[in-house]
């Protein structure tokens, strides 16, 4: 038993040592966090439906490229988090960062450009669920 304690210990400082161990690391606990957050969201069917109407709005706003840029660094769109920050100006921060985690998914699923695991946190979920954070303001 003593051993395993060592090993763990010795395991978790060489996980320590890596910056990107650390950032994500940092991303998961801002995860765990925001959805013990929503846990608190009373949704009833209008909010459900403008959450929709946001996201479909979002989604197609996406899908109108004015620049694609080269060597996958992305895209200049039609304004797709304007949606989110509406929601988020309207129903505060939580349902603000509920609808950019919901519409992160849904930009993971239409276009995907994975090239680590660790990107897909901090690509997709976490940068909408910022926009969320405008309901602060």
């Amino acid at each position: 038993m003593e051993n395993f304690i060592n090993t763990l210990r010795e395991s978790f400082s060489e996980i320590l040592k890596s910056p990107l161990s650390l950032a994500t690391l940092l991303g998961v606990i801002i995860l765990i966090l925001t959805f013990i957050r929503f846990k608190k969201i009373k949704l009833d069917s209008k909010i459900m439906a403008r959450i929709g109407i946001a996201l479909a709005l979002a989604t197609i706003l996406h899908l109108v490229k004015i620049v694609d840029l080269p060597n996958g660094a992305g895209s200049i769109n039609l304004g797709s988090m304007v949606p989110i920050l509406l929601i988020a100006f309207i129903y505060g921060p939580e349902i603000g960062m509920l609808t950019g985690f919901l519409f992160g998914i849904i930009y993971l699923i239409i276009s995907p450009y994975i090239l680590h695991p660790i990107q897909v946190l901090f690509d997709y979920p976490l940068p909408f669920m910022a926009v969320g954070l405008a309901g602060y303001f």
